[in-house]
């Protein structure tokens, strides 16, 4: 504690009160949630989580990860100071590729409820040319007082098979081949 007192006036005295600043802002966690950190129904591990002023809304999957392809997932919004679930009305999820600054067209998604508070439902990310891709998952519902609403969250998803490796290599002109030996698969440059 004596050490950061010394920080503070030392910053002070040259000045660099924005640089005190900036380090402050490092230590407060304003909106950020660490996926695991929300309380999970059964049936699902949380895959990405954002706190609003009133609701903890969580996206959960059935091994804590989206893939490319056929992905199952629910949505789940708590109260965030009590932890119970709310029920909302019209629930559906945008799945937006980010392409450096670009958002490619969304993927529309209309999910249904589950029970009070967890909606589910199916979407298709297909093949995924970028790893790893980025995703604006967008979150929109209409709350208990009538007003539509839209919440924004981040996926990143990152190719994890040898399958899809092995595809992406192929992109750099290379080949792969499956050998009787080797239960996985094996690249060979060419």
């Amino acid at each position: 504690m004596a050490q950061l007192r010394v920080i503070i006036i030392a910053c002070a005295m040259t000045g660099m009160i924005t640089i005190l600043i900036m380090l402050a802002g490092t230590f407060v966690l304003a909106d950020a949630v660490p996926a695991g950190s929300a309380s999970v129904p059964q049936g699902g591990n949380a895959v990405a989580s954002k706190r609003t002023k009133n609701l903890v809304i969580t996206i959960t999957g059935s091994d804590g990860r989206l893939k490319g392809g056929e992905n199952t997932f629910c949505v789940v919004f708590q109260k965030r100071e009590t932890g119970e679930a709310v029920d909302l009305q019209n629930v559906s999820v945008e799945f937006t590729l980010l392409v450096g600054r670009i958002e490619e067209e969304p993927i529309r998604v209309q999910l249904t409820g589950d029970r009070v508070g967890r909606y589910c439902g199916h979407v298709n990310l297909g093949n995924q040319y970028y790893v790893p891709a980025g995703y604006y998952v967008f979150v929109l519902y209409t709350d208990a007082a009538g007003k539509k609403r839209k919440e924004r969250l981040f996926l990143s998803i990152k190719l994890r098979t040898p399958m899809a490796d092995c595809e992406r290599a192929t992109t750099i002109s290379a080949f792969c081949s499956r050998t009787k030996r080797h239960e996985g698969l094996s690249m060979f440059r060419t």
